[in-house]
């Protein structure tokens, strides 16, 4: 059975749950006649009423609302807008003094380079520089990586659990669980070191923290598997109604949503058992679990889009993020195997990717201080 509308939709469109498109646009068009600021109305009724109609109208929006209410909708809407598009962010520095764009280049160089750094030094090691331990690597991410953990401590400190409403203890559980994530990658990243500098030391020990942390992971997916599978589909969730174990969307949401840790962990084992063996199986076939897990990962989002009937197909920029990580892992197989190339060749996606970032935010700072806003002619009507 569906879902009512919203209180202002039965208030102010007059409308049952059983109106077509045809007869909410007939009655939204009766209505913000009579109901407009300019013909005399409430503003705040207008737009409660502007708001019923955009929810009822787009059936994510509906399904959402009918899920998660009002602020559930505006939650939604305000992931879709997260990511700033070009046009905006040559607005925003338009906007700025001088001094703000060049603050802003500057900042922008110092974390492309705090990005890369990590790399250029991993390249240099791999490539058999023996000038500086395999610690040094690491140096420009332990300090953000102990700043986040403490920040993370100090917002665990006790307080009153009657005192929280849920959105607080949800952000706790969500902070816990990063505590954990980032504890686990640090132990993860000091037995690695320990591992390259004593190729004595144990593979198995120094995976351990990587399996406890996708053991984590995939059980932190589980625990909240179904309410994020309301959020990402939530028309396939209402449709679902409390029956979401017989629904096969969700079925196939978990599988691509769980399968690519499920192949992470199996990686961490095998490079345990090939780590400690001097000539054991080709790394090609010990990094095999993370090829198929990119591919499906692929297959199925475009599965998932079609059931879905979106009008973007989410294959494209995933394909193209899919085959920058999946040519790096196919490089660090060769690499690992005796390959007679550079690991610059191996981190190439994340060098292009940062040096691409610094260049176009370089481009449109030095485009504001040429072209100020005020400098450009100005539309006339």
């Amino acid at each position: 059975m569906a879902a009512a509308f919203p209180p202002v939709a039965q208030a102010l469109l007059g409308l049952d749950k059983e109106a077509s498109e045809k007869d909410l646009r007939k009655a939204y068009k009766q209505k913000s006649l009579r109901m407009h600021p300019d013909k005399g109305g409430n503003t705040e009724e207008f737009q409660a009423m502007k708001e019923a109609y955009e929810i009822l109208l787009d059936p994510q929006k509906r399904a959402t609302y009918d899920l998660k209410g009002i602020e559930g909708v505006r939650k939604m809407e305000a992931a879709q807008t997260d990511v700033m598009p070009p046009e905006a962010l040559l607005q925003s520095l338009g906007q700025m003094s001088l001094f703000q764009r060049l603050l802003t280049f500057i900042l922008t160089l110092f974390a492309g380079c705090l990005v890369t750094l990590p790399f250029i030094l991993f390249t240099l090691k791999w490539d058999g520089d023996q000038s500086f331990s395999w610690a040094l690597a690491f140096v420009p991410v332990w300090p953000l990586q102990l700043v986040h953990l403490i920040w993370l401590l100090w917002h665990l400190r006790p307080q009153a659990a009657n005192g929280q409403v849920p959105e607080q203890q949800a952000a706790r559980r969500m902070r816990v669980d990063h505590c954990i994530s980032v504890s686990l990658l640090l132990l993860f990243e000091i037995l690695l070191v320990c591992r390259l500098e004593d190729p004595l030391f144990s593979s198995w020990l120094v995976i351990l923290p990587w399996v406890m942390l996708e053991v984590w992971w995939l059980y932190s997916k589980l625990r909240t598997c179904v309410d994020f599978w309301q959020v990402v589909d939530p028309v396939a969730a209402a449709e679902a109604g409390g029956q979401v174990l017989r629904s096969s969307k969700f079925w196939l949401f978990i599988f691509s949503y769980l399968q690519m840790g499920v192949c992470r962990l199996l990686t961490a084992l095998l490079i345990a058992a090939r780590a400690d063996v001097a000539q054991g199986a080709s790394w090609w076939l010990v990094l095999l679990p993370l090829y198929l897990s990119s591919i499906l990962l692929v297959v199925l989002a475009c599965l998932v889009s079609k059931l879905r009937k979106d009008a973007e197909n989410p294959g494209g920029p995933l394909c193209c993020i899919m085959m920058a990580w999946l040519s790096m892992v196919f490089l660090s197989a060769g690499k690992l195997d005796g390959g007679d190339y550079s690991a610059a060749w191996v981190f190439w996606p994340i060098f292009t990717a940062a040096s691409f970032a610094a260049c176009c935010v370089g481009c449109m700072t030095l485009a504001t201080c040429l072209f100020p806003a005020e400098s450009l002619p100005q539309e006339t009507e």
